[in-house]
C-alpha cells in the first residue's frame, strides 16, 4: 500500500491469506495494490505509482468483507491524473500478466480481480477461475432486504470511479475513454467457472432455513446496478 513507482511483484506463490473486518468493507485478500489515503477530505490520492504483476500463483485467499479475493486494486491513479488531466501518457498504470488466479472467495465482488479508480490497465495472459463472490459483506444487503443478499460478479469486476476522480479526468477525447469506470485491455485469458452466489434466509420454514444459492446465468452476467461497472466472467 502506498506510492512505489514501478513496483514489481513477481514469481511469487499467494496461499491462504484473508482480510476481514466485519464492521468496514476490508478489500483485497492475496495481493492488495493501493495508493495512501488523501490527506484531506475532497483531496485525491497519490496513487500506487505503475505496478506490474507478474508469474505468480494467487490461490484460496478470501477477501471476507469487500472485493478482490485475489487481486485488489484501488486508488491506482489519483494525483498523477490531476497533473494531466488531459493527457493520460504519464498516468500510473497497472499490469497484471502470465498469472493463475485461482480458487479465491471475495465477500462482495471480484472472487479473482477487482479494480477501481484504476484508469490504465492491462491485463493478459492469466488464468482467472474457479473463484466465488458470496454476497455476504454487508454492502451486498440492499436496504430494506436484511434476510436476502444481490449477487455480485465473480471474475474480474470493475467499480465506478469515485465521483471526485471522475471530475478529475479531462475532457479531451483521448482521455473521456478513461472516465465512469476502469476499462482494463484483456488480452489471451482463460475467464472459467468463477461462480457468483447470494445469501438467503426464509423465514417460511420451521426452523428458518438459509444458505448460498447460485445464481442464474442473467445474474452472473451483470454488472452491480448501483455501480457503474465493466464486468467479465465465465460460467
Amino acid at each position: 500500500m502506498g506510492r512505489s513507482n514501478d513496483g514489481l511483484i513477481a514469481d511469487n506463490t499467494v496461499l491462504f491469506n484473508q482480510s476481514f473486518n466485519q464492521g468496514l468493507n476490508v478489500s483485497g485478500g492475496g495481493i492488495y495494490i493501493g495508493g495512501k489515503a488523501a490527506l484531506a477530505d475532497g483531496q485525491l490520492s497519490p496513487g500506487s505509482g505503475s505496478v506490474r504483476v507478474s508469474a505468480n500463483l494467487v490461490q484460496g485467499n478470501q477477501a471476507g468483507a469487500g472485493d478482490g479475493g485475489g487481486i485488489r486494486a484501488e486508488f491506482v491513479n489519483g494525483l498523477d491524473v490531476l497533473r494531466s488531466r488531459n493527457n493520460a501518457e504519464p498516468w500510473y498504470r497497472l499490469t497484471v500478466v502470465n498469472n493463475m488466479v485461482v480458487d479465491n472467495i471475495s465477500g462482495l465482488a471480484g472472487g479473482g480481480i477487482a479494480l477501481q479508480d484504476t484508469a490504465r490497465a492491462t491485463i493478459n495472459n492469466n488464468t482467472i477461475a474457479n473463484n466465488d463472490s458470496t454476497a455476504t459483506a454487508g454492502a451486498a444487503f440492499a436496504a430494506g432486504s436484511p434476510n436476502q443478499s444481490t449477487a455480485q460478479p465473480a471474475g474480474i469486476v470493475s467499480r465506478g470511479h469515485t465521483a471526485l476522480f471522475n471530475a478529475t479526468i479531462g475532457n479531451q477525447a483521448d482521455v473521456t475513454p478513461y472516465k465512469v469506470y476502469s476499462k482494463p485491455v484483456l488480452r489471451n485469458n482463460i475467464v472459467w467457472h468463477n461462480r457468483s452466489f447470494s445469501w438467503r434466509i426464509d423465514n417460511s420454514t420451521d426452523p428458518a432455513t438459509f444458505g448460498w444459492f447460485r445464481t442464474s446465468a442473467w445474474a452472473r452476467h451483470r454488472c452491480i446496478p448501483t455501480w457503474p461497472c465493466w464486468a467479465r466472467w465465465a460460467a
